[in-house]
Protein backbone atom coordinates (compact mmCIF):
# COMPACT_ATOMS: atom_id res chain seq x y z
CA UNK A 1 0.00 0.00 0.00
CA UNK A 2 2.45 2.23 0.61
CA UNK A 3 4.50 2.32 -2.70
CA UNK A 4 1.07 2.36 -4.43
CA UNK A 5 0.46 5.69 -2.81
CA UNK A 6 3.62 6.86 -3.45
CA UNK A 7 3.13 6.59 -7.44
CA UNK A 8 -0.04 7.75 -7.11
CA UNK A 9 1.14 11.33 -5.47
CA UNK A 10 4.02 11.46 -7.62
CA UNK A 11 1.44 10.70 -10.65
CA UNK A 12 -0.68 13.57 -9.29
CA UNK A 13 2.10 16.60 -8.64
CA UNK A 14 4.27 18.73 -10.74
CA UNK A 15 4.87 20.54 -7.64
CA UNK A 16 7.85 18.69 -6.71
CA UNK A 17 8.74 20.52 -3.68
CA UNK A 18 6.46 21.99 -1.40
CA UNK A 19 7.07 24.95 1.09
CA UNK A 20 4.97 23.36 4.28
CA UNK A 21 5.52 26.46 6.48
CA UNK A 22 3.98 28.84 3.37
CA UNK A 23 1.59 26.05 2.43
CA UNK A 24 0.30 25.79 6.51
CA UNK A 25 0.21 29.85 6.04
CA UNK A 26 -1.94 30.02 2.95
CA UNK A 27 -4.28 27.07 4.57
CA UNK A 28 -4.94 29.18 7.69
CA UNK A 29 -5.19 32.22 6.18
CA UNK A 30 -8.42 30.43 3.59
CA UNK A 31 -9.71 28.59 5.96
CA UNK A 32 -10.23 32.30 7.60
CA UNK A 33 -11.04 33.98 5.25
CA UNK A 34 -14.06 31.62 3.70
CA UNK A 35 -15.37 30.32 7.36
CA UNK A 36 -17.69 27.46 7.35
CA UNK A 37 -20.70 28.14 9.38
CA UNK A 38 -19.49 25.79 12.25
CA UNK A 39 -15.65 24.57 12.89
CA UNK A 40 -15.29 21.97 15.43
CA UNK A 41 -11.07 21.26 16.75
CA UNK A 42 -10.64 17.76 17.65
CA UNK A 43 -7.14 16.50 18.57
CA UNK A 44 -5.45 18.70 16.12
CA UNK A 45 -8.23 18.79 13.65
CA UNK A 46 -10.98 21.21 12.40
CA UNK A 47 -14.07 19.28 11.28
CA UNK A 48 -15.89 22.03 9.46
CA UNK A 49 -19.51 21.93 8.39
CA UNK A 50 -21.57 24.55 6.34
CA UNK A 51 -24.90 22.65 4.61
CA UNK A 52 -22.67 20.95 1.77
CA UNK A 53 -21.39 24.51 0.28
CA UNK A 54 -18.25 24.08 -1.32
CA UNK A 55 -15.90 21.02 -0.35
CA UNK A 56 -13.82 22.91 1.59
CA UNK A 57 -16.18 24.12 4.33
CA UNK A 58 -17.99 20.75 4.80
CA UNK A 59 -14.46 18.40 5.26
CA UNK A 60 -11.94 17.54 7.40
CA UNK A 61 -8.74 19.31 7.25
CA UNK A 62 -5.85 17.30 9.38
CA UNK A 63 -3.82 20.30 10.54
CA UNK A 64 -1.71 19.00 13.17
CA UNK A 65 -1.17 14.89 14.20
CA UNK A 66 -2.81 15.01 17.55
CA UNK A 67 -2.50 12.48 20.49
CA UNK A 68 -5.58 10.35 19.66
CA UNK A 69 -5.43 6.79 17.40
CA UNK A 70 -5.66 7.65 13.85
CA UNK A 71 -8.59 4.83 13.62
CA UNK A 72 -10.56 6.12 16.81
CA UNK A 73 -10.14 10.15 15.27
CA UNK A 74 -11.23 8.59 11.66
CA UNK A 75 -14.40 7.13 13.43
CA UNK A 76 -15.00 10.48 15.30
CA UNK A 77 -15.16 12.67 12.00
CA UNK A 78 -17.35 10.15 10.47
CA UNK A 79 -19.95 9.88 13.24
CA UNK A 80 -20.37 13.78 13.48
CA UNK A 81 -20.75 14.04 9.25
CA UNK A 82 -23.21 11.64 9.52
CA UNK A 83 -24.64 13.58 12.63
CA UNK A 84 -25.35 16.65 9.92
CA UNK A 85 -26.06 15.03 7.17
CA UNK A 86 -23.32 15.30 4.70
CA UNK A 87 -20.69 13.30 3.32
CA UNK A 88 -17.76 12.18 4.92
CA UNK A 89 -15.18 13.94 3.23
CA UNK A 90 -11.29 14.55 3.96
CA UNK A 91 -9.67 17.55 2.18
CA UNK A 92 -5.42 16.47 1.88
CA UNK A 93 -2.39 18.18 1.48
CA UNK A 94 1.27 16.75 1.37
CA UNK A 95 1.08 18.57 5.00
CA UNK A 96 -1.93 16.52 6.41
CA UNK A 97 -1.17 15.07 9.58
CA UNK A 98 -0.30 12.27 10.58
CA UNK A 99 1.55 11.69 7.14
CA UNK A 100 -0.32 8.18 6.85
CA UNK A 101 -3.52 9.16 7.32
CA UNK A 102 -4.35 9.11 3.52
CA UNK A 103 -2.79 5.38 3.74
CA UNK A 104 -5.26 4.50 5.76
CA UNK A 105 -8.11 6.08 4.56
CA UNK A 106 -7.57 3.98 1.30
CA UNK A 107 -7.88 0.97 3.75
CA UNK A 108 -10.93 2.06 5.22
CA UNK A 109 -12.62 2.27 1.45
CA UNK A 110 -12.31 6.24 1.10
CA UNK A 111 -12.04 7.28 -2.74
CA UNK A 112 -10.51 10.02 -4.42
CA UNK A 113 -14.02 12.73 -5.30
CA UNK A 114 -14.43 13.28 -8.79
CA UNK A 115 -12.29 10.45 -9.82
CA UNK A 116 -9.42 12.82 -9.24
CA UNK A 117 -9.68 14.23 -5.65
CA UNK A 118 -10.98 17.59 -7.17
CA UNK A 119 -7.39 18.51 -7.17
CA UNK A 120 -6.80 21.68 -6.67
CA UNK A 121 -3.95 23.81 -6.81
CA UNK A 122 -2.80 27.00 -4.29
CA UNK A 123 -0.79 29.46 -5.87
CA UNK A 124 0.49 32.99 -5.34
CA UNK A 125 1.46 36.19 -6.74
CA UNK A 126 2.82 39.60 -5.65
CA UNK A 127 -0.01 42.27 -7.10
CA UNK A 128 -0.05 45.74 -7.45
CA UNK A 129 -2.38 48.43 -7.76
CA UNK A 130 -2.58 49.93 -11.52
CA UNK A 131 -5.18 52.10 -13.68
CA UNK A 132 -7.68 50.26 -15.21
CA UNK A 133 -10.15 51.35 -18.09
CA UNK A 134 -13.60 49.96 -17.60
CA UNK A 135 -15.11 51.88 -20.81
CA UNK A 136 -19.08 51.80 -20.32
CA UNK A 137 -18.97 49.24 -18.04
CA UNK A 138 -19.98 50.08 -14.35
CA UNK A 139 -17.78 48.82 -11.29
CA UNK A 140 -19.15 48.09 -8.14
CA UNK A 141 -17.62 46.90 -5.04
CA UNK A 142 -19.54 45.99 -1.44
CA UNK A 143 -17.91 45.51 2.42
CA UNK A 144 -20.30 42.54 2.54
CA UNK A 145 -22.17 40.49 -0.04
CA UNK A 146 -25.62 41.93 -0.23
CA UNK A 147 -29.07 40.92 -2.16
CA UNK A 148 -28.10 42.46 -5.60
CA UNK A 149 -24.31 40.66 -5.34
CA UNK A 150 -26.04 37.26 -4.59
CA UNK A 151 -28.26 37.38 -7.37
CA UNK A 152 -25.83 38.39 -9.53
CA UNK A 153 -23.44 35.35 -8.69
CA UNK A 154 -26.58 33.32 -8.96
CA UNK A 155 -26.99 34.06 -12.32
CA UNK A 156 -23.52 34.00 -13.37
CA UNK A 157 -23.06 30.49 -12.25
CA UNK A 158 -26.71 29.28 -13.24
CA UNK A 159 -27.90 28.29 -9.92
CA UNK A 160 -31.12 29.97 -7.65
CA UNK A 161 -30.62 32.69 -4.89
CA UNK A 162 -31.38 30.79 -2.63
CA UNK A 163 -27.93 27.87 -3.28
CA UNK A 164 -25.71 31.20 -3.00
CA UNK A 165 -27.35 31.89 1.04
CA UNK A 166 -25.04 29.69 2.48
CA UNK A 167 -22.01 31.97 1.07
CA UNK A 168 -23.87 34.95 1.61
CA UNK A 169 -24.08 33.50 5.40
CA UNK A 170 -20.12 32.70 5.16
CA UNK A 171 -18.82 36.12 4.46
CA UNK A 172 -20.99 37.81 7.80
CA UNK A 173 -18.42 35.66 9.53
CA UNK A 174 -15.38 36.83 7.85
CA UNK A 175 -13.83 39.48 10.19
CA UNK A 176 -10.71 40.69 8.00
CA UNK A 177 -11.94 43.25 5.36
CA UNK A 178 -13.93 41.88 2.34
CA UNK A 179 -14.46 43.28 -1.15
CA UNK A 180 -17.37 41.22 -3.36
CA UNK A 181 -16.75 43.29 -6.86
CA UNK A 182 -19.33 43.20 -9.17
CA UNK A 183 -18.75 44.43 -13.38
CA UNK A 184 -22.08 45.07 -14.75
CA UNK A 185 -23.13 45.50 -18.35
CA UNK A 186 -25.44 48.19 -17.92
CA UNK A 187 -28.09 46.26 -15.85
CA UNK A 188 -26.68 43.00 -16.91
CA UNK A 189 -24.28 41.22 -14.25
CA UNK A 190 -21.04 39.67 -16.46
CA UNK A 191 -18.50 39.08 -14.04
CA UNK A 192 -17.99 39.00 -9.80
CA UNK A 193 -15.10 37.87 -7.52
CA UNK A 194 -14.42 37.84 -3.78
CA UNK A 195 -11.49 39.61 -1.94
CA UNK A 196 -10.47 39.27 1.39
CA UNK A 197 -7.30 40.72 3.10
CA UNK A 198 -5.26 39.48 5.94
CA UNK A 199 -2.45 41.47 6.61
CA UNK A 200 -0.56 41.90 3.62
CA UNK A 201 -2.14 39.00 1.89
CA UNK A 202 -5.08 39.18 -0.02
CA UNK A 203 -7.18 36.42 -0.91
CA UNK A 204 -9.24 35.53 -4.18
CA UNK A 205 -11.95 33.60 -4.08
CA UNK A 206 -15.29 32.66 -6.43
CA UNK A 207 -13.89 34.67 -9.83
CA UNK A 208 -16.95 34.47 -12.44
CA UNK A 209 -17.51 35.14 -15.82
CA UNK A 210 -20.59 35.22 -17.58
CA UNK A 211 -20.08 32.38 -20.65
CA UNK A 212 -21.49 34.81 -23.24
CA UNK A 213 -18.35 36.93 -22.21
CA UNK A 214 -15.14 35.48 -21.79
CA UNK A 215 -12.18 35.48 -23.51
CA UNK A 216 -12.69 39.37 -23.92
CA UNK A 217 -10.79 39.95 -20.89
CA UNK A 218 -12.86 40.24 -18.14
CA UNK A 219 -11.25 37.91 -15.72
CA UNK A 220 -8.31 40.07 -15.73
CA UNK A 221 -10.57 43.15 -15.21
CA UNK A 222 -12.25 41.96 -12.27
CA UNK A 223 -9.01 40.44 -10.71
CA UNK A 224 -7.54 44.39 -10.78
CA UNK A 225 -10.51 45.65 -9.26
CA UNK A 226 -9.49 43.65 -6.20
CA UNK A 227 -5.86 43.87 -6.82
CA UNK A 228 -6.13 48.03 -6.36
CA UNK A 229 -8.85 47.70 -3.40
CA UNK A 230 -6.69 45.25 -1.55
CA UNK A 231 -3.34 47.22 -2.11
CA UNK A 232 -5.22 50.21 -0.46
CA UNK A 233 -6.08 47.87 2.64
CA UNK A 234 -2.33 47.32 2.73
CA UNK A 235 -2.03 44.10 0.93
CA UNK A 236 1.00 43.62 -1.36
CA UNK A 237 0.53 39.30 -2.54
CA UNK A 238 -2.53 37.03 -3.33
CA UNK A 239 -3.02 33.69 -3.07
CA UNK A 240 -6.19 31.73 -4.73
CA UNK A 241 -7.13 28.41 -4.93
CA UNK A 242 -7.96 26.82 -8.47
CA UNK A 243 -9.09 23.52 -9.87
CA UNK A 244 -6.04 21.82 -11.71
CA UNK A 245 -8.65 20.71 -14.77
CA UNK A 246 -9.94 24.54 -15.25
CA UNK A 247 -7.75 25.46 -18.03
CA UNK A 248 -8.99 29.14 -18.85
CA UNK A 249 -8.57 29.79 -14.95
CA UNK A 250 -5.22 28.42 -15.19
CA UNK A 251 -4.44 30.22 -17.87
CA UNK A 252 -5.67 33.57 -16.30
CA UNK A 253 -4.27 33.30 -12.81
CA UNK A 254 -0.81 32.22 -15.03
CA UNK A 255 -0.54 35.73 -16.80
CA UNK A 256 -1.03 37.73 -13.75
CA UNK A 257 1.96 35.78 -12.36
CA UNK A 258 0.36 33.09 -10.09
CA UNK A 259 2.46 30.67 -9.25
CA UNK A 260 1.83 27.31 -7.80
CA UNK A 261 2.71 26.52 -3.90
CA UNK A 262 0.59 23.29 -3.03
CA UNK A 263 -2.09 21.56 -3.89
CA UNK A 264 -5.04 19.75 -1.80
CA UNK A 265 -7.66 16.93 -3.11
CA UNK A 266 -10.60 15.00 -1.08
CA UNK A 267 -11.23 11.90 -0.32
CA UNK A 268 -14.73 10.54 0.44
CA UNK A 269 -16.34 7.40 2.01
CA UNK A 270 -17.33 4.81 -0.11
Amino acid sequence: MGWLLFFMKLSRWSITMVDHVLGRQLDLLALRSMPALRTELYDGWLLRFTQGFTGRANSVTAMDAGVLALDEKIAYCEARYIEHELPIMFRLTDMSQPAELEAVLIKRGYELRNGDGSLTQVQTAAIAAQDIDTGTLAVRQYSQANAEWVEAIATLAGKSVTAYATLQSMLVLVEQPVCCALLLDGDEPIAVGIGVVEGDWLGVFSVMVAESRRRQGLGTLVMQVLFNWAVEAGASRSYLQVEAQNSAALRLYAKLGYQPVYRYWYRVKA
